[in-house]
C-alpha cells in the first residue's frame, strides 16, 4: 500500500512564442514548446505538429530543430507545414518563419492528434529592425560580460520591391527597447544596453515612451549589452 510510482509524462498543450514585430525582409524565430499539465517542458515529446498562420502567408524553415520539417524546403507561401520532434529537441524547437507580406498574423501549433494547441502573434512590417549578435564569442553569451549587439534597419523598397538595409537611415534616433523573460533562471540584475550617452536598464514590457537613443550609420547601430544569468529575447521598435 505504500508503493509509489512515477506518473508518466504527457502532453497538455504547446507554448508558441515569437517577437511582437518582424520584418518582411528577414526570417523571424518562432519557438514551440511542448508543455505538461504543470507548465513544465515535456522534454520527452516526440510527436508531430501542424503549423499554420492565420493570414495563410509564410514559409517555414527548420531553424535549430533536429527533427523533420515537411515540406522541406517550404515554398508554398501558405503558412502551412508539419514538424516532427525528436528526442534531441528536448520538447522545444526554434523554427524560422519567412513572410514577405506586410500583415499581422497568428501562428498556431496543433498536435496531429488534435489534443493540444497554442498561438502567438506577429506583426510583419516593410520597415523593421533586425537584432543580432556581433561579438567575438558569437551567440555564446556570458553573464557579467559585455557583448556586442547589432541593430539593423531593414526596408523593402517601395519602387523595386527589393529588401535590404535602409542606407539612408542615419543619425541619433530615440526608440523603445525592452526584453521578454523566457522564465529560464530569472536575472537578479536587469540587462542593459549602451546608448549614445549611458547604459540603460531594459524593462520586461514595451515601455510607454522611447527609452533609448541609438546612433545609426547607414542603417546600422552597434550597441553593447550586459546581462546577469537569464534568457531574454531583446526587442526594439520605433
Amino acid at each position: 500500500m505504500n508503493e509509489t510510482r512515477t506518473c508518466p509524462s504527457a502532453l497538455d498543450r504547446f507554448s508558441v512564442s515569437a517577437a511582437a514585430t518582424a520584418s518582411v525582409c528577414a526570417p523571424t524565430t518562432v519557438t514551440v514548446t511542448a508543455l505538461q499539465a504543470d507548465g513544465s517542458t515535456y522534454t520527452g515529446y516526440t510527436g508531430s505538429i501542424n503549423l499554420e498562420t492565420s493570414s495563410a502567408h509564410g514559409n517555414w524553415a527548420r531553424g535549430s530543430g533536429n527533427g523533420v520539417l515537411s515540406p522541406n524546403p517550404d515554398t508554398d507561401d501558405n503558412g502551412l507545414a508539419q514538424y516532427t520532434f525528436v528526442a534531441a529537441d528536448n520538447g522545444r524547437v526554434n523554427l524560422q518563419l519567412v513572410n514577405t507580406h506586410a500583415d499581422r498574423l497568428t501562428v498556431t501549433a496543433t498536435d496531429t492528434g488534435g489534443t493540444a494547441a497554442g498561438a502567438g502573434g506577429d506583426q510583419f512590417s516593410e520597415n523593421a529592425f533586425q537584432i543580432s549578435v556581433a561579438d567575438s564569442l558569437n551567440t555564446d553569451i556570458v553573464a557579467g560580460r559585455d557583448h556586442g549587439i547589432q541593430i539593423e534597419m531593414l526596408r523593402r523598397d517601395p519602387v523595386t520591391g527589393s529588401c535590404g538595409r535602409f542606407l539612408e537611415y542615419n543619425g541619433d534616433f530615440s526608440l523603445k527597447a525592452w526584453l521578454t523573460s523566457s522564465g529560464a533562471v530569472p536575472s537578479s540584475v536587469a540587462p542593459s544596453v549602451s546608448t549614445t550617452t549611458t547604459p540603460v536598464q531594459l524593462p520586461f514590457a514595451p515601455p510607454a515612451s522611447n527609452n533609448v537613443t541609438l546612433n545609426f550609420v547607414q542603417g546600422l547601430a552597434a550597441v553593447t549589452g550586459s546581462t546577469d544569468v537569464g534568457q531574454y529575447p531583446f526587442q526594439s521598435a520605433g
